[in-house]
């Protein structure tokens, strides 16, 4: 199996879409994008029991859907979170947002501790916390028009301090449908009278529709087409700016996640296995699945392209429910060592300002004194150990 993320990471998609949203680059640093940090994730975990039993229910295990997730978002921060499919980058934002209940850590956002509200608490701390899903057709009513859609929020928050007054909701909702590039007459229509891309507009409408101080975006273009995705992709960055949001964006797209994130962090098996800001991880990728990962992406020069090394992975992503001792990518790992990998957990380190990685041997595989043993020219490499070169 090669180092894609799944769906849509295949040389084609990520030569569109890298097309399509201007260039791979990294975004320039924006004004507060460096700020107060406003969600602070604490080891978050989120557990799902495993029940057998007919007469008595019991648990005889656990999905570790999210197991000890750490990180930060600083305010005006786009933090990227890219990973396989399965390995719970989406159940960790859903965590986040109480939408899937914590099994133990902690969510700050401005300092209140998500985690630990209950009741009418959490209901009013869910207007500063909003989330566009990946599929806008599943996650609007069919049943519902669009200007029912925007109200709704409105009217489940028109208790706040700070709500907007129930004479103003219609022109709150107008005014939204001009923000996302969607006309008046939008207000009317119901969700299967738009395309694609005009629904995902509708969803992210209704997501800043309270002025929310976090947005988390759960692959937000991933069902679109390429030329539309670079349409969503503009319009999260101009409502970013002019309105001072927060973001998480979840995705499996490595072009897309350069291009808006400033921050990127690599999730496997329910953990974080390397963050960095954005142009450093793409500059030099330190930990080996990361390392994997970039090397699938397609470089638009066919010289470059016929020589440089591909990685590709063995095997399939381990079951959460029973994850591998030790480093859990050691299973697939071209650059894994006798000693440690297989029985040490590696914790994430910094090797770099701001750059963390969770490898035992990043400072060897950096160095080139560890080689990848699908690529080595060792021949010996073959049976699963990396090629360490001589020091001397």
């Amino acid at each position: 199996m090669n180092a894609s993320l799944g769906k849509g990471t295949d040389a084609a998609g990520a030569t569109a879409v890298g097309s399509a949203v201007g260039s791979a680059e990294a975004r320039p640093q924006r004004e507060g994008a460096r700020g107060e940090v406003l969600l602070d994730v604490r080891d978050l975990e989120v557990h799902f029991p495993i029940r057998r039993g007919l007469v008595f229910d019991r648990t005889v295990g656990h999905v570790r859907a999210v197991d000890g997730v750490s990180l930060q978002v600083r305010r005006g921060e786009t933090y990227g979170l890219v990973g396989e499919s399965g390995c719970g980058k989406s159940t960790l934002g859903r965590g986040i947002l109480r939408l899937e209940q914590p099994t133990g850590g902690q969510v700050l956002l401005g300092g209140t501790d998500l985690a630990s509200l209950k009741g009418e608490e959490l209901r009013r701390a869910r207007r500063q916390m909003q989330m566009v899903f990946q599929d806008p057709m599943a996650s609007l009513d069919p049943r519902q028009s669009v200007e029912s859609l925007l109200t709704e929020p409105l009217r489940a928050h028109s208790d706040a301090e700070d709500a907007v007054p129930k004479a103003r909701w219609r022109e709150r909702v107008l005014e939204m449908l001009e923000v996302v590039g969607l006309p008046a007459s939008a207000a009317a229509k119901y969700p299967h009278e738009f395309s694609g891309g005009q629904r995902q507009r509708i969803g992210i409408a209704r997501a800043m529709v309270l002025n929310p101080r976090l947005v988390i975006a759960d692959e937000p273009v991933s069902a679109l087409d390429v030329s539309v995705q670079a349409q969503v992709i503009n319009l999260l960055e101009e409502l970013q700016d002019s309105l001072d949001l927060t973001y998480l964006v979840i995705a499996h797209d490595l072009a897309v996640v350069r291009h808006i994130s400033d921050t990127i962090g690599v999730m496997y098996l329910g953990t974080i296995v390397e963050e960095a800001p954005s142009d450093d991880l793409y500059e030099q990728p330190l930990h080996p699945y990361t390392i994997s990962l970039m090397s699938a992406i397609p470089v638009p020069d066919p010289d470059v392209e016929d020589r440089r090394e591909r990685i590709l992975l063995a095997g399939d992503l381990p079951s959460p429910a029973n994850p591998p001792s030790g480093c859990r990518f050691h299973t697939r790992c071209p650059f894994r060592q006798e000693t440690r990998c297989h029985d040490e957990v590696p914790v994430l380190r910094e090797l770099a300002p701001g750059h963390q990685v969770a490898c035992h041997w990043a400072e060897q595989v950096r160095d080139g004194v560890i080689r990848p043993a699908a690529t080595a020219s060792d021949p010996t490499a073959a049976a699963g150990e990396a090629v360490v070169r001589s020091t001397a």
